[in-house]
């Protein structure tokens, strides 16, 4: 049926090109129903008897199975606007027809004709394929696209209350192969397709009506392609998943690389879920990444208010084919944003802005990017659960990590209210920084919501492998608390790990820095021919205590060729609460220095410890100044650490305080062993001008046997 400028018509309850019903040669070379020109057109209805069914239309004779590939669509509105396409199912048969096959005629059941587009919109506008009401949503199946808006004419064009690529009720999958008799899963090849700058469209909606269930579609839930391809909403559907969001129906499972929705060449502006009740979409279950931003040019989208990885109720990961396969989110990650997609925003500061993105099987976040094919920058990852159930009290994890970054100027957090995220839970790092001049900040890593329990990651809260990235700021607030995870707070680690900055956090301490939530390993470790970093700032340093390890742990292995080097500690408070009045033990040294020369601490708190306050061995040029060592904030009050205040084993040039400038001395007392104590085979260090009182032991001990005289100027 072909429209030509025509006004208010309407094709309802016929049979249109289905195989097995007429001989393949007698089937439709076209489309099934065109309106070219015209508007205010109906296509079906919401009722059974306007339904109409579409099979084998829209390009040449089928294959067995069906599966058309002319693109045109089986309903094409080219040019044209105000139409409305209600409760028609496409490339479904009825359950009452009979086809024929090899044995003779049988009941078709629910097998798929095959179409080509389902519903294809050409440069035309404000049409409708489906709506809230009963009966409005379309089935659409076995397509190249289930539907298709293409087009810069193409907007304010509405894609409702339809289920594309599964059977009517919405917990299946659709299913071919007729004419050998066997069904198979199938669906679309894409579920949603907009591209040639189409724009200002919207899929589906925040009443529950809207909701699409898009599903079980061959390779991408939604595709977003090209320039000018923007302002497009994707609000509220069902991604990846049956109809009731409680198990998996995914999308790309035959093409093995399916996202729920994919935007690439240069799709901008676009939004993926919404901050208002209903906007957020469900993208679970799916065969690649849950939401895949991709290419130079892709930039300005915004992801907001979804639940990406579990199921509907954002408290479990979704059961897929048991018992054959475990639980899951989307097998990839949740978010994938790569070569050369910029400034997009995942999450947000705003109420609902946020997103849960748990329970997958590579990254919650993960920003990518290719030397050939540009730098993804500026990209910005706020206010979201990563690695948590909805509630951001317990795990469901993401299996390699919650956040990887090995692209440069992105920001995890961002310093103003609400704009920090809860990574936590993951059954890796919760933030993975492999590249350069990123930003963490404001963060809750390895905590539940309140940062009050532990809800750990399973390995570092922060791993960093790049160069000039910052963890925490100067900024008041903008602190991350880093605590709780089950290995080190911070890994600096690697030789390209060099000038990063880590201040101003709460490391192993609750979110109100009055108490311990502490990390399993130490609260900094930086190894690996890590150098020129910096823990702290005179003005903003971090707080790191309570962690079963080391306060900071800074190690090299010379015998091996690692060259951890001039790495320094400024403005800490490390053993103590964030008030630096009371204790809040590291499990072993404030500071541990093995095998790494050129270290500098000055102006920090290294107190209430449970060994020594500073031990230092088989390395030297470190310098030590203007510390206090063992008192309280004031440097009048006790806050002993457990051992010697100053420990040298085999250390070498090691300078503890400045012969000629007094603000270099250091206040070392209360500390339940020596001041300073030097042993096994160390020399040249110098221990000048210092405050060293009311320690256990002596004030300084020069227990290195046969020790050459002017091996320590006291």
């Amino acid at each position: 049926m072909r429209f030509l400028n025509s006004v208010s018509n309407v094709a309802e309850g016929n049979f249109i090109g289905l195989p097995g019903l007429v001989p393949a040669a007698f089937l439709n070379q076209g489309p099934g129903v065109v309106f070219e020109g015209g508007h205010h057109n109906r296509v079906g209805g919401a009722v059974p008897g306007a339904r109409n069914y579409f099979g084998g239309v829209g390009g040449p004779p089928p294959a067995p199975g069906g599966g058309l590939h002319d693109l045109e669509g089986a309903i094409l509105l080219r040019r044209s606007h105000t139409n409305v396409v209600l409760g028609n199912w496409l490339g479904l048969l009825p359950p009452e027809v009979f086809c024929r096959q090899p044995e003779g005629w049988r009941p078709c059941g629910l097998g798929v004709a095959g179409v080509s587009d389902g519903v294809a919109i050409e440069d035309a506008h404000d049409n409708r394929v489906g709506g809230p009401g009963a009966g409005d949503g379309n089935v659409i199946a076995a397509g190249v696209a289930g539907v298709r808006v293409e087009g810069a004419d193409s907007f304010n064009n509405r894609v409702q209350g339809n289920r594309i690529g599964t059977h009517p009720g919405g917990t299946a999958a659709s299913t071919h192969g007729l004419t050998t008799g066997v069904l198979q899963s199938s669906g679309n090849h894409d579920g949603v397709l907009l591209r040639g700058g189409a724009h200002h469209n919207l899929i589906g909606g925040a009443a529950e009506g809207e909701r699409n269930l898009i599903a079980n579609n061959r390779q991408h839930g939604v595709a977003l392609y090209g320039a000018g391809t923007t302002r497009n909403r994707v609000l509220g559907n069902f991604i990846g998943t049956d109809i009731t969001g409680a198990e998996s129906l995914p999308n790309g499972v035959f093409a093995g690389s399916g996202d729920g929705v994919h935007l690439a060449g240069s799709a901008q502006d676009n939004d993926i879920g919404g901050p208002k009740p209903g906007e957020g979409n469900l993208i679970s279950g799916n065969h690649n990444h849950g939401v895949h931003l991709t290419g130079t040019g892709t930039q300005k989208n915004r992801v907001r208010g979804n639940v990406i990885g579990p199921d509907a109720s954002g408290t479990r990961r979704l059961p897929y084919l048991p018992p054959l396969f475990n639980e899951r989110g989307n097998v990839l990650s949740g978010v994938r944003l790569a070569d050369g997609a910029s400034a997009n925003t995942i999450g947000g500061a705003g109420e609902g802005e946020g997103n849960l993105i748990s329970a997958n099987g590579h990254y919650g976040v993960e920003i990518m990017e290719h030397p050939e094919s540009g730098h993804s920058t500026a990209n910005e990852i706020l206010g979201n659960l990563i690695g948590t159930d909805l509630a951001g009290a317990a795990a469901l994890g993401n299996v390699l990590g919650g956040v990887r970054v090995a692209a440069g100027g992105n920001f995890i957090g961002l310093n103003f209210l609400h704009a920090g995220n809860l990574i936590s839970g993951n059954d890796g790092p919760g933030v993975l920084l492999e590249s350069r001049e990123n930003r963490v900040q404001r963060n809750f890593i390895g905590t539940d919501a309140g940062g009050s329990a532990r809800v750990p990651n399973q390995q570092a809260g922060i791993v960093v492998r790049g160069a000039r990235n910052v963890v925490g700021s100067l900024a008041p607030g903008s602190r991350n608390v880093i605590s709780g995870n089950a290995g080190h707070g911070v890994l600096i680690t690697g030789p390209a790990a060099s000038a990063n900055e880590v201040l101003g956090n709460f490391i192993g301490l609750n979110a109100t820095g009055t108490g311990a939530v502490g990390n399993t390993g130490d609260g900094i470790h930086v190894t690996h021919d890590a150098h020129e970093n910096s823990l702290g700032h005179v003005e903003g340093g971090n707080v790191i205590s309570g962690n079963g390890g080391h306060g900071v742990a800074v190690i090299a292995t010379p015998t091996i060729g690692q060259i951890t080097r001039n790495n320094s500690l400024f403005g800490n408070r490390i053993g103590t609460d964030a008030a630096g009045e009371r204790a809040l033990a590291n499990a072993t040294n404030g500071v541990f220095i093995s095998g790494a020369p050129g270290g500098l601490l000055r102006a920090n708190q290294i107190a209430g410890n449970a060994r020594h306050g500073v031990e230092i061995e088989f390395t030297g040029d470190t310098l030590l100044h203007a510390n206090l060592i063992g008192t309280d904030v004031t440097g009048a009050q006790p806050l002993p650490n457990g051992g010697n205040g100053v420990h040298l084993r085999t250390a070498n040039n090691v300078t503890v305080g400045d012969p000629a400038l007094p603000d270099r001395a250091n206040r070392i007392a209360f500390n339940a062993g020596h001041g300073v104590q030097v042993r096994d085979a160390s020399a040249g260090n110098r221990i000048q001008r210092n405050s060293i009182v009311a320690n256990g032991g002596l004030g300084i001990d020069l227990a290195t046997p046969a020790l050459p005289a002017g091996d320590v100027t006291p």
